[in-house]
């Protein structure tokens, strides 16, 4: 696979990681939680490969943050709306 296509894929994963966690705004889970839950909960199987480039993207995107011991966790929460 060429790097191109490796980076497309890596945006494909991190997309399906932003769909969990709007689903799940609470959700923290370690790499492999992420890997196995997360992804194959919406019916994909991911290489370690491709969640761990997902979840860099993610990261420097300010989209999860890493929580100490392994762990990540949705960076920024929809506020609510209030008025």
């Amino acid at each position: 696979m060429s790097e191109h296509n490796q980076n497309d894929h890596s945006l494909y994963v991190a997309r399906l990681i932003e769909n969990y966690l709007q689903a799940h705004p609470d959700a923290m889970d370690s790499f492999e939680g992420i890997r196995r839950w997360w992804i194959t909960e919406q019916k994909v199987h991911e290489s370690a490969f491709s969640v761990k480039n997902a979840l860099e993207i993610l990261l420097d995107k300010g989209v999860v943050e890493e929580v100490g011991g392994g762990f990540f966790k949705c960076a920024v929460k929809e506020k609510s709306a209030r008025h």
